[in-house]
């Protein structure tokens, strides 16, 4: 079943694709509120973008901001978890694991608590988890590690290719509120 299935069916009669939109939009502002309708269309935009990546070049990160503790950023997460393909929702995660994950197939990162990991309270350096982020966002960065097999060790990379380019969420928290008029 396609994570798209919970919004109305659409063929191939919807060339513009502005329906799909509107749907997915309309399932978006059904569970989340948002401070107005360019965050619900961006959010939607970005959301049908993850079913295509492979159709496009780069691929955005969607940010997730709000100046305020419980303003519903999780809860947007849970709800594109529903909607994105290949959804893999975390609330940390190391470099390694990332690697891994990325290289093993297709992937939409939702990554909760992105302040905890990035933050200035944030205690260590996450230098490689912002290298592996930020190179996915372009078909043909690549990343570089070495992976054991056994006993054995090579060099091992993880182009961002159909693979590994992933979209990705982040959720923080930031001084200024982000779409207030």
């Amino acid at each position: 079943m396609s994570p798209l299935s919970l919004v109305p069916e659409h063929g191939p009669e919807d060339e513009d694709g502005a329906g799909l939109l509107d749907d997915v939009a309309a399932f978006l502002a059904r569970y989340v509120a948002f401070d107005g309708d360019a965050q619900r269309d961006a959010t939607a935009l970005w959301t049908v973008h993850a079913h295509a990546v492979d159709a496009a070049e780069t691929t955005p990160r969607l940010a997730i901001q709000s100046a305020e503790k419980q303003s519903g950023k999780t809860r947007l997460l849970e709800v594109l978890e529903l909607v994105v393909p290949a959804a893999l929702p975390v609330a940390n995660i190391s470099p390694a694991a990332m690697f891994r994950v990325v290289a093993d197939g297709p992937v939409t990162l939702l990554v909760d608590e992105v302040d905890a990991i990035f933050g200035v309270k944030a205690n260590g350096n996450h230098e490689d988890l912002r290298a592996l982020l930020n190179a996915g966002y372009r078909r043909g960065a690549t990343v570089a590690r070495v992976v054991g097999e056994g006993r054995r060790w090579r060099s091992g990379g993880s182009r961002s290719t159909h693979r590994s380019r992933s979209p990705a969420s982040a959720p923080c928290r930031t001084r200024s509120r982000i779409g207030a008029s």
